[in-house]
């Protein structure tokens, strides 16, 4: 499985001089996690949601997205195994990677676009999972719950 299999399609770039309470709003309006931040060039950063400081304007006020840019940025490319991409977010505080070809952002994988993915895939061999808090289980492929 390749990041373009499950790479968020749907990415807001923003230029660095955006104001950051602006940033806020068009995020929580539209559901976004992060900004790439864009010049001429191509992308030079990002910007999240938790970086803003999620309800606290305070932080925004007078500020840009400038201010936030995290340009320590890792990306992948949409050709790269999902398995790699997440070795290379294991254990980091990046919580997603922007998505280039070439110098163009064509998506953003996501530590959630990850789990996600692991939950719904299928159950290896005959067990399946059960969960030791509520000990509800699973089917495993043919259909059959282990107790």
């Amino acid at each position: 499985m390749r990041v373009e299999d499950i790479m968020e399609r749907a990415v807001e770039a923003a230029d660095a001089s955006m104001p950051a309470g602006v940033a806020w709003d068009r995020m929580r309006r539209r559901g976004l996690r992060m900004f790439a931040i864009v010049d001429r060039t191509g992308i030079v950063g990002i910007v999240t949601r938790d970086q803003l400081g999620g309800h606290g304007a305070p932080t925004r006020r007078d500020r840009t997205l400038g201010d936030f840019v995290r340009t320590d940025v890792l990306t992948t490319t949409p050709d790269c195994p999902v398995t790699h991409a997440a070795a290379v977010l294991s254990g980091r505080t990046q919580g997603c990677l922007p998505v280039l070809r070439g110098t163009q952002l064509v998506g953003v994988l996501t530590i959630a676009q990850l789990l996600e993915k692991l939950a719904h895939a299928p159950h290896m061999g005959r067990a399946a999972h059960v969960c030791g808090a509520c000990r509800e289980s699973e089917p495993d492929q043919k259909g059959h719950r282990v107790s």
